[in-house]
């Protein structure tokens, strides 16, 4: 029986527990170095392909601008227009015509290359001015009279500010165009006049649309001073940032920190004096990174919880044996000791069932072996309060009988009243030795056989054949001598005629064996071995079955299971009972006292 002195933890629990957590860890942090080697492989590929994407946006940008520094050799090479340049009157109302004509021929508005992917023109117009200040125009587009005007003016008006520079060219900003403005001069350098290309900024807009969908980019376009063209919203580089950047090679990238933001930039130096530059935030790259591993993320936290829910289960299924072995142990209590566990398909918890069962089935058998035992002990208690008489007064009585048929010379009374009081003395008798050797039994067992011949003369024909040698041996007192009385009452005396008992003694190994065989009636009921300990009952009239009950339970008991007896019955043919104890050599009575 179980007593709970104290709660203690579970061991199925904690394994279980042990075991998903360990397994778990094991999966989180395996994951995390997969998703780790992911996040780097991906990292490296959003980066470049990022990279590539503000490379290729910039390379777009350097192609529209070869268009404006092809018109610009165009122009500048035209032997035509040169002359009209180099003549004293220059671009005078009588050559306005034909230089107007040479400037929009040899500009290439409406060439292919000048359109962008939206159909605007990347040079929008150009302006072309003498020494004196006489100029032609052309553009994409054709004005009214007074929006050319107003152009005009414009353009009037930037190159007297480039001619009061003294600069050979410059790149400025105005009306929303990037104007290139470069001086023009004869093969032994002779000043000969101004060029001014228009280029239309929103072609620079569409071209850094790609990535301007990425949050936090920008874009900018600078001349060669580092002055801010034009650049998207939000820019925050500054001139000194411009400059630092301008050394940068075509081909690479670097990592800028601007503020507090790092950006991964690019920049590219173009025709006709401009430079382009990009650059995407870092952190873009974590949230495209995000975003990629946003779904193995997702799949690996699925099957993290799966895995731990089949593997919750799959343990607790397994313990679940283990629990119901517990509640059934905690279950026995004294007089319920009869519950047997069942077999389980795991080899340890079936070797446990199994001893738990053996373990009860011995206990079963322990306390019925004792129970039986006490049952014995109360049986003899019994018996002997029922003979409960003065020993010394039956001696005297039959004393006293035996003298008086002596004396009348009556042999035959004298013969059985002393072998009755030997006989009686021997079964009365309390005190002393349990065992008596062979001999000694041997005499008991005369006693009775002469009794029995003087009642039933004739008719019992005994034979005792046991070697001297064995006389000596030590046996259970009045245990063969029971024996020999059931083969007379029970096998001898019901059948017509004289009924032979022979008792035969034998050495087997370290055992010995002591035979009581008669050929007599047999056995009512049974046919061939017959089972002990026989039932309880009365199936033969006067045979209650107790003294061979008694004789074998009281020799397993006293030797051990491997002794005892062994009866095999016929019918009408006899009974032979064997009786199997160690052969052990008598010693004398004084030596147990």
């Amino acid at each position: 029986m179980f007593h709970k002195k104290q709660k203690k933890p579970s061991l199925q629990r904690r394994v279980i527990l042990s075991s998903l957590l360990t397994t778990v860890l094991m999966l989180v942090v395996c994951t995390m170095i997969l998703l780790g080697l992911i996040y780097n492989v991906l990292r490296r590929y959003v980066q470049n392909d990022l990279v590539f994407v503000l490379q290729q946006t910039l390379l777009n940008m350097n192609d529209k601008t070869l268009v404006a520094d092809d018109a610009l050799l165009r122009i500048g090479n035209d032997n035509e227009l040169r002359m009209i340049l180099e003549s004293p009157d220059g671009i005078s109302e009588g050559n306005q015509d034909k230089a107007r004509y040479l400037l929009h021929s040899r500009s290439g508005l409406y060439w292919e290359r000048n359109i962008s992917s939206l159909s605007q023109p990347f040079l929008d117009m150009v302006y072309l001015f003498d020494r004196d200040g006489d100029y032609v125009s052309c553009s994409y587009l054709p004005y009214n009279e007074k929006i050319q005007d107003t152009w005009d003016q414009e353009y009037i008006n930037i190159n007297r500010r480039f001619q009061s520079s003294g600069r050979k060219e410059n790149t400025i900003r105005a009306r929303n165009h990037i104007n290139v403005i470069r001086k023009l001069y004869s093969p032994d350098r002779t000043y000969l006049g101004t060029v001014i290309l228009g280029i239309n900024e929103n072609t620079f807009i569409e071209m850094a649309s790609p990535f301007s969908s990425y949050p936090g980019s920008f874009w900018l376009i600078s001349d060669k001073f580092d002055t801010r063209l034009l650049a998207s919203l939000g820019n925050p580089m500054e001139r000194s940032d411009v400059a630092a950047i301008s050394s940068l090679p075509n081909t690479e990238s670097i990592r800028y920190e601007l503020g507090h933001t790092n950006y991964m930039i690019c920049g590219r130096n173009f025709s006709v004096g401009l430079r382009g530059i990009v650059a995407v935030p870092e952190n873009y790259f974590t949230s495209l990174l995000f975003g990629s591993v946003q779904f193995y993320l997702i799949i690996t936290f699925a099957f993290v919880l799966i895995f731990g829910i089949v593997l919750l289960t799959r343990a607790t299924e397994a313990f679940r044996p283990l629990r119901e072995i517990t509640d059934r142990l905690q279950r026995i209590t004294p007089g319920q000791h009869n519950d047997r566990l069942p077999e389980y398909r795991f080899w340890e918890y079936n070797t446990i069932s199994a001893s738990c069962n053996a373990l009860m089935d011995r206990i079963e058998h322990l306390i019925n072996d004792v129970y039986e035992k006490k049952l014995l002990v109360m049986d003899s208690e019994m018996r002997y309060l029922q003979a409960q008489m003065d020993p010394h007064f039956m001696y005297n009585v039959l004393n006293t009988i035996a003298l008086n048929a002596k004396i009348d010379g009556n042999e035959e009374v004298y013969r059985m009243t002393s072998n009755f009081m030997g006989l009686t003395q021997a079964r009365l008798s309390r005190g002393g030795n349990p065992f008596v050797s062979l001999e000694q039994e041997l005499q008991y067992v005369n006693f009775y056989l002469e009794i029995q011949q003087s009642r039933f003369e004739g008719k019992i024909l005994p034979s005792i054949q046991v070697p001297q040698e064995l006389y000596q041996a030590k046996i259970p007192k009045l245990a063969l001598e029971m024996l020999v009385e059931n083969a007379v009452k029970h096998g001898v005396e019901p059948m017509y005629g004289p009924g032979h008992v022979t008792i035969t003694a034998s050495l087997q190994g370290k055992d010995l064996l002591l035979t009581v065989e008669d050929d007599g009636v047999g056995f009512a009921d049974y046919d061939g071995q017959v089972p002990l300990p026989l039932p309880h009952g009365d199936p033969e009239p006067g045979h209650n079955r107790i003294a061979i009950n008694t004789t074998h339970l009281l020799i397993r008991h006293h030797y051990g299971d491997a002794y005892g007896l062994e009866i095999v019955t016929h019918q009408g043919q006899g009974t032979r009972v064997q009786m199997k104890v160690p052969y052990e050599k008598w010693k004398d009575e004084a030596e147990y006292v």
